[in-house]
């Protein structure tokens, strides 16, 4: 066997990416990066899919959330760490750590990101900025339920035209959960608020969350906000809460991507099925009726049954002709069943051409289109 005939794995698995990567071109994306993110075994390849993103044309927006490393030093320091409605009371001593804290956050950041010049680094030549400043304005919290939270804050507002700026100029920007207010006077915010401002102010394509494998245990690679809601009974992590509070407020999708295993980011961008969980309003699989530019898809799914002799040959002139009869299922606007009713006048009507992707097989799609025709018929 020659090179010639050799096709490494990679090569199908770029071909399958290439509609993801021709989506995400130009699309602004927020990432939650927490500390544990940082601290993880697997961080450099982290920056390595980050940065690969970049290059890919997709504009970057970097939240930093430091909770976990806040709750050490504060522990080893002997300070009490005191809440009111999951929001963290911020006295000056309790500031001056954070503050620290978001310095060396912000300074392993750009170190990673620099390693551009490495020659063994995915990142070589690359030159990918990270690009940080008051683009966050705070507001105080002031006194809620007769607590005072001092030095704690939430968003005043977000400066779109400042990121989106540097963004064009193929930056990623980093934003801090440490804001300065009208005044000056420096506020800790929720990095969760502070991820969700910014998607919404520079109209962000989705919301990407870094989480642990046990944040993620159990649950599928899709929910919406009322199923994600209904685990509340059992009690929701941190990253779960932000997860539904994001989608409530409006972020049409958010992803739950694990910091424990490589590449992972890349997995749930770049292909149908992902590698984490999806958390949105909608449900991710929709049936729509089937339209002229689903064809091909549809041909694609019938074949291998038409040559089983399971199901009767079909031309592309003949599907053209009966596409109004054909009901898809698609999942991330791409089609993976497909089925027929046909009404033959009366109250008589034939079920025809139920197929699903190779991939989509024995997960019950089938049945799922035939229970959904049927009321249809109905």
């Amino acid at each position: 066997m020659t090179l010639r005939t050799i096709q490494p794995l990679w090569v199908d698995a770029l071909r399958q990416a290439t509609p993801y990567i021709h989506r995400y071109r130009h699309k602004k994306i927020v990432v939650l990066l927490s500390d544990e993110t940082l601290a993880s075994p697997d961080i450099q390849s982290i920056i390595h899919d980050l940065g690969l993103l970049c290059c890919l044309g997709v504009k970057l927006v970097l939240v930093q959330s430091s909770r976990h490393r806040i709750d050490h030093v504060l522990a080893e320091q002997g300070i009490n760490s005191r809440w009111h409605r999951d929001k963290r009371i911020t006295d000056a001593q309790t500031l001056a750590v954070i503050t620290n804290i978001c310095g060396q956050f912000r300074f392993t950041l750009e170190a990673l990101f620099s390693n551009y010049l490495t020659n063994n680094s995915p990142l070589n030549n690359t030159k990918v900025r990270v690009i940080s400043g008051n683009f966050v304005l705070a507001k105080p919290l002031g006194v809620i339920d007769g607590v005072d939270y001092q030095y704690t804050g939430g968003v005043r507002s977000i400066d779109a035209q400042a990121i989106e700026q540097n963004l064009d100029h193929g930056h990623a920007v980093l934003l801090s959960h440490l804001a300065f207010g009208v005044t000056g006077e420096c506020f800790n915010l929720c990095s969760a608020d502070v991820a969700i401002a910014a998607a919404h102010a520079i109209g962000a394509e989705k919301l990407i969350i870094y989480a642990s494998d046990a944040d993620m245990s159990g649950l599928p690679n899709a929910m919406t906000t009322d199923q994600l809601a209904k685990q509340s009974s059992s009690g929701l992590s941190n990253t779960l809460q932000w997860a539904l509070q994001a989608a409530t407020a409006g972020i049409e999708r958010t992803h739950l991507v694990s910091y424990e295993h490589s590449g992972a980011l890349l997995l749930e961008l770049l292909s149908t099925d992902g590698s984490g969980v999806l958390v949105s309003q909608e449900t991710f699989e929709v049936f729509r009726p089937a339209a002229l530019t689903d064809i091909h898809d549809i041909q694609r799914m019938l074949t291998p049954l038409v040559q089983q002799g399971v199901l009767i040959a079909r031309s592309y002139e003949q599907l053209e002709q009966d596409i109004s009869h054909f009901t898809v299922i698609t999942r991330d606007n791409q089609v993976i069943a497909c089925a027929a009713l046909y009404q033959f006048g009366g109250h008589i009507a034939e079920i025809a051409c139920v197929a699903t992707q190779s991939s989509y097989q024995k997960l019950g799609k089938g049945k799922q289109l035939i229970t959904y025709l049927e009321e249809k018929a109905k």
